[in-house]
């Protein structure tokens, strides 16, 4: 397990049931790595950014969408 996550995301019906905890603890307790990268994530949601805190996963770089237009 090399802890990174590509994307995390919960349908609204599932969120706020502690999936999202209980992954990223059960992460944390298997990877092979010595730290854990979230990929892509809408830090902008405050449901995102109250759950970052709760792991102390800090904003390294931000997030672009790039067109090339043809």
């Amino acid at each position: 397990v090399t802890g990174d996550v590509p994307q995390i995301a919960f349908s609204p019906k599932y969120r706020r049931q502690g999936l999202a905890t209980t992954l990223f603890q059960k992460l944390i307790e298997h990877t092979q790595s010595d730290e854990i990268r979230i990929i892509n994530a809408d830090a902008e949601y405050p449901a995102v950014e109250k759950f970052l805190k709760i792991f102390k996963i800090d904003k390294e770089i931000g997030q672009y969408e790039m067109i090339l237009e043809l």
